[in-house]
């Protein structure tokens, strides 16, 4: 008999899988924030670059003009070069942390879908009977119902680079499961297969009869 702690530790395991699981609905919505969240970084990232160049240019013109024995150093060195260029690389780094945060956010949010991605594809695999699981099988499950239509191709490679068990489980602080070598195929051969098109994308996917 199954004590009783084991079947709790397992029906509670069981619940934090499925909180974990998001609606189609979800993932788009997480991908439109991510968007969002890199067009907002992007701007901040140029204008700290430029600032950061005038702001060492400055510098540099300040510490030429100190080796000049006729300026007066407050006047002429100080406040017009020094001063400025210590403050602008001051607001960098303000501008730097925001920027930061956002491509946090991105992060964060990108591991959200990887984290989805990962445990439904496990979902299939603990429901499907020994001998009848394949890489077929869970790439056209992955294909049909884990990613949403309205995913990009470049974020769908982000996201299945970012599942894979081996790397989500350095992320978080998941156990590996029989299955994770199975589902990390299944992830490669959608990424590899992104961008192919005609007869290199049939010959990818002839490929999968052969698991």
């Amino acid at each position: 008999m199954i004590p009783l702690q084991k079947l709790e530790q397992a029906a509670r395991s069981f619940y934090d899988q499925e909180l974990l699981m998001l609606s189609r609905d979800n993932k788009l919505s997480l991908q439109d924030e991510i968007h969002k969240h890199k067009i907002k970084s992007l701007p901040i990232i140029f204008f700290s670059a430029l600032m950061m160049t005038g702001a060492l240019f400055a510098l540099c013109i300040g510490t030429i003009l100190c080796f000049i024995n006729d300026l007066f150093f407050l006047y002429e060195v100080f406040l017009p070069f020094i001063l400025p260029g210590i403050l602008s690389l001051a607001f960098t780094a303000l501008l730097l942390y925001f920027a930061w945060k956002e491509q946090n956010l991105v992060s964060q949010k990108q591991l959200q879908v990887a984290t989805s991605c990962y445990f439904e594809s496990l979902a299939l695999c603990k429901s499907c009977e020994p001998g009848k699981l394949s890489v077929k099988r869970l790439v056209e499950f992955i294909q049909d119902e884990v990613l949403p239509t309205g995913f990009s191709k470049r974020f769908i490679f982000a996201v299945l680079t970012l599942a894979k068990p081996s790397l989500l489980a350095k992320e978080s602080s998941f156990t590996k499961t029989p299955f994770d070598e199975i589902i990390e195929k299944a992830f490669s051969h959608i990424r590899e297969g992104l961008y192919l098109s005609g007869s290199d994308k049939l010959d990818h996917d002839s490929q999968l009869n052969q698991n």
